[in-house]
């Protein structure tokens, strides 16, 4: 019984690495595309993590740019290799902040930046930080925001996990004040150009950037 259980253990890992390993090519690679995220996460067993450290190294190859004809409106393939790493790792934090800050800000697709959060949420709904980026994300990026949508979003976090912010009540009385957003916003484009995976990419984040500070300004 003991070398069937051993047998079974290799047969999963060789299996992993056959599905995550990276193919040698001289191309740039396609992006990927997996319809069901939790049937991968299932077959991968305790190697689900370890797939989602892969596809985060393979995530240089997509283009945050593009948008495939062949799907549906909120999907691209930044938001579906997000949707699929943070399946498979949903404490994968740094793909959740870098994720759905582009998609809410220089995408301009907040509800899509609000799906990555709720997969965190559905997996781990102890933990306050998906709560605070879909609210800062709300607040930040969609004009009007949903006034109401952060009232629920704050109470779940006070009432649900276990490390919610003293100071995460304030944003309602911020909210309901309606104060100007662009330091956050700001906040966030600076990250993001730290994190820029071409010098494109980092142009049109600065260009943001200038923006803004410009209007301050005036």
């Amino acid at each position: 019984m003991q070398k069937v259980s051993l047998f079974f253990c290799f047969g999963l890992f060789f299996l992993a690495i056959a599905i995550i390993a990276p193919k040698p090519t001289p191309q740039r690679p396609a992006p990927y595309f997996i319809e069901n995220p939790i049937f991968l996460r299932m077959l991968l067993g305790p190697f689900h993590t370890l797939a989602a450290d892969s596809y985060w190294l393979r995530s240089v190859n997509i283009d945050p740019q593009d948008q495939p004809k062949n799907r549906d409106k909120q999907s691209s393939d930044l938001f579906d290799g997000a949707k699929l790493i943070q399946t498979l790792d949903p404490l994968f934090e740094l793909n959740l902040r870098y994720s759905a800050t582009y998609l809410a800000s220089i995408r301009k697709d907040v509800d899509a930046a609000h799906a990555l959060c709720d997969i965190a949420i559905r997996f781990h709904p102890q933990y306050s930080y998906p709560y605070i980026l879909k609210i800062s994300n709300e607040l930040g990026y969609r004009h009007p925001y949903r006034y109401d949508k952060i009232i629920e979003w704050v109470k779940l976090a006070k009432n649900t996990t276990i490390d919610s912010p003293a100071w995460l009540t304030d944003v309602l009385v911020m909210a309901r004040n309606k104060n100007d957003q662009s330091e956050l916003v700001l906040a966030d484009l600076n990250w993001l150009l730290g994190m820029a995976k071409s010098p494109q990419e980092a142009q049109m984040i600065q260009a943001k950037i200038d923006k803004i500070k410009h209007a301050q300004a005036l």
